[in-house]
């Protein structure tokens, strides 16, 4: 018996797409644990090789595990040019937490950070 599917998202303006998230809910074999978990190991391993490794751990079927790698050793996405000040929160977020409470308590600074990794330069 499979877990049941989470109730529908209500429209949120701010939800990116997932791909990964797309292809985990399409496989009707899995449960919504094992969506969690797969979609977890895609995101945190480093490499496809290192995610082969790691889905090995894994009941899932070949073309899934095929799926998976293939998707983790395409380029990044770029973004959107409406999604400037979207990437550039993602990368902030990115940063050692107290590199971004520095830049946060210095207006200039953090204005700064945002006009460089909004025009894609780091």
């Amino acid at each position: 018996m499979q877990d049941p599917e989470p109730g529908p998202v209500e429209s949120n303006p701010v939800r990116v797409q997932d791909k990964i998230e797309a292809l985990l809910r399409g496989e009707p074999s899995i449960t919504h644990g094992d969506r969690a978990v797969l979609y977890d190991a895609y995101h945190l391993a480093p490499t496809p090789e290192a995610l082969a490794d790691h889905l090995q751990k894994f009941e899932i079927p070949s073309t899934l595990e095929a799926q998976l790698i293939a998707a983790k050793a395409e380029p990044p996405a770029t973004p959107a040019p409406g999604n400037a000040v979207k990437a550039a929160i993602q990368k902030m977020q990115q940063l050692d937490p107290d590199a971004l409470h520095a830049a946060e308590t210095h207006p200039q600074v953090l204005k700064h950070l945002i006009e460089e990794f909004s025009s894609g330069q780091e």
